[in-house]
This record gives structure tokens, C-alpha cells and sequence, in this order.
């Protein structure tokens, strides 16, 4: 099971996935943290609902648009995470893997801390060939179950969670022998 960030700066998530309720969340007062509770969990092939965000440019993403062309992938990162940060070099490789095939790749950010500038700046450094997202309340995170950084999703064309877990089994790129999220696009 993944162990959340040292820096503290993760977040948990709180989901309630029944027919057409929104999920509850609640921010930790004092903290940067969603809370959780015992129904944070979001099973696999649970149906998503109407999703939509703005990326970092201000533009409206509807996940039943980016669908159309194949699944599409939400990995949750921070810019101050040392394990989240360890994996800019493997979704770089992801995403220049699985592009071709209709795969959407979204870099979600979704701790209260983090500025839309602090993220922009991160993502200068890092050069992610794909859109990031400023999660802002931790609206996706809550929507579809995400509980730390780095966690990532498949979400496939008719909408199901396929995958929530880890990119593999490794912060360390050389020592990697499972590469979960890999084998779940594959």
C-alpha cells in the first residue's frame, strides 16, 4: 500500500459515490488536507459522473469530451512532494508511450497550499508535454477517490475508475520491477 507524502503536504479525500449525490469533503482546519473517512474509498469500475475542470489556462475540460479519443489518465502530484517529484521522467516516458494510442494524460495539484504561479513554475522545470490542473478544494480528488501524491487513475471511455493506485512499485526509477499504471493502459 502507498505511504503518503513525508512533507505532509498529500492529500486525503472523502467520496460518497451513491446514484446522483455529490461527494462531501471537508478541509482540516489548520491544515492543508482533505479530511477522510471510512467511505473515502472509490472501488475500480465505478462509474464517474458528469466531471468537468478548467486546466492551468483557464480552459474547460469535460472528462466526457477527453474520453472520445481513448482513456484518459489523472495523476495527482505536488510541487513540493520529494516522492511525487521522483516521477517526472517516468509519466514524461508515459505519456510520449501512450499518446499515440488516444491516451489523455492530466497532471492534477490539487493541495490547498499550491499557487496556480507555484505550479507554473514547477512546470517549467519538469516540461510535462501534458495539461496540469490546479485541483482547486480537491474537486476531482474528492470526486474520484484520490487519498495522496503520487496516485494515479485510468478512467476509460465509458467513464470507469480501471486503475487507482501507484505508477509502480518504486520511487527509484533503476530499481522499478512492476509498472502498474503501464500494465493497466496496456
Amino acid at each position: 500500500m502507498l505511504r503518503m507524502c513525508l512533507s505532509g503536504l498529500l492529500i486525503s479525500s472523502i467520496v460518497s459515490m451513491a446514484a446522483a449525490d455529490e461527494p462531501q469533503s471537508r478541509i482540516q482546519p489548520g491544515h492543508n488536507l482533505l479530511g477522510e473517512t471510512e467511505d473515502a474509498h472509490v472501488p475500480r469500475d465505478v462509474k464517474i459522473g458528469p466531471l468537468a475542470f478548467n486546466d492551468l489556462d483557464g480552459e474547460a475540460v469535460h472528462l466526457s469530451d477527453a474520453l472520445d479519443d481513448g482513456p484518459v489518465v489523472f495523476v495527482f502530484l505536488s510541487t513540493t512532494c520529494p516522492l511525487a517529484k521522483r516521477y517526472t521522467s517516468r509519466l514524461n516516458d508515459l505519456h510520449e508511450a501512450y499518446a499515440d494510442r488516444g491516451v489523455q494524460m492530466f497532471a492534477l495539484f490539487p493541495n490547498s497550499d499550491e499557487t496556480t504561479q507555484g505550479i507554473r513554475a514547477y512546470l517549467e522545470q519538469v516540461k510535462f508535454p501534458f495539461p496540469a490542473v490546479r485541483d482547486v478544494g480537491g474537486y476531482v480528488a474528492s470526486r474520484i477517490g484520490a487519498t495522496m501524491t503520487p496516485q494515479a487513475f485510468v478512467v476509460d471511455r465509458q467513464s470507469r475508475i480501471r486503475y487507482r493506485g501507484a505508477i509502480d512499485d518504486n520511487r527509484y526509477e533503476t530499481r522499478v520491477k512492476e509498472t502498474y499504471l503501464n500494465d493497466a493502459l496496456d
